[in-house]
């Protein structure tokens, strides 16, 4: 379970980062397995470049010029959820948000609030 205007914002950074530095379609899925409902973005570009994967979620490491500060928020905002971020393949970049699913009368869900 998340908040909506974090996990909003998880996403859209998730997003916009594939738009500006990726490459061909982005495809955002969501699956379910075993203690979490996992929400993959992925996009077809070149990736991420070997010397900065390691760090990608550090303050101020970019591969394309950025301010460095996008994926750190997001990062912080998921684990604020409970959840966490990461990077679960380099070539196409593709990141990962895992979130323990919380239940409402028989119910998972992800999000609350309105859709």
């Amino acid at each position: 379970m998340a908040t909506t205007g974090g996990f909003g914002q998880v996403i859209a950074s998730l997003l916009e980062n594939s738009l500006r530095h990726g490459g061909g379609a982005v495809t955002v899925t969501t699956s379910f397995g075993g203690n979490y409902v996992v929400t993959e973005v992925a996009d077809e570009g070149p990736g991420i470049a070997d010397e900065i994967a390691p760090k990608i979620f550090d303050r101020n490491v970019s591969g394309g010029g950025g301010t460095g500060l996008g994926l750190t928020l997001a990062r912080a905002l998921a684990a604020a959820d409970g959840g966490r971020l990461e990077l679960v393949r380099r070539r196409p970049a593709t990141f990962a948000i895992f979130l323990r699913p919380a239940d409402d009368d028989g119910r998972n869900r992800v999000v609350s609030g309105p859709a």
